[in-house]
């Protein structure tokens, strides 16, 4: 299950039964306790859930999607990647002004390699 996944299935109890503690987050998905509290910290940040005095509560509105919140990937998921699928989740994680600032550090070759990448060619050749 990738972190994305995760963060999906704890947005989901805690909006199904929130306000809910921490404890019983824990026990509701069967993961392990660092990788449910480094999902509800996400989601807190993304603000898609906060903390009250009774637990957790979400905070987002219902429809709004985890994967563009909360698209984090462990290194050991990125390790187990393709190539181009690493590329295109390490993209997908960086935020709109993040995603600027790395492609302008890039060089016009980086450049047409990321997009070489991204497209599934072979080469920076073949994307030409």
């Amino acid at each position: 299950m990738t972190a994305a996944d995760h963060c999906e299935q704890v947005l989901a109890v805690v909006r199904e039964q929130g306000p809910i503690s921490t404890t019983k987050v824990r026990t509701a998905i069967r993961a392990r306790a660092e990788r449910t509290d480094s999902a509800l910290r996400a989601l807190a940040t993304d603000r898609l859930v906060k903390r009250t005095p009774e637990g957790w509560d979400a905070a987002g509105q219902a429809g709004t999607g985890v994967r563009s919140a909360c698209p984090r990937v462990t290194a050991a998921e990125l390790a187990a990647m393709l190539r181009p699928e690493r590329v295109r989740a390490i993209w997908n994680a960086l935020s709109p002004n993040g995603r600027d600032r790395a492609w302008a550090a890039l060089s016009d070759q980086q450049r047409v390699d990321a997009i070489a990448v991204v497209f599934d060619a072979t080469s920076a050749e073949n994307a030409l």
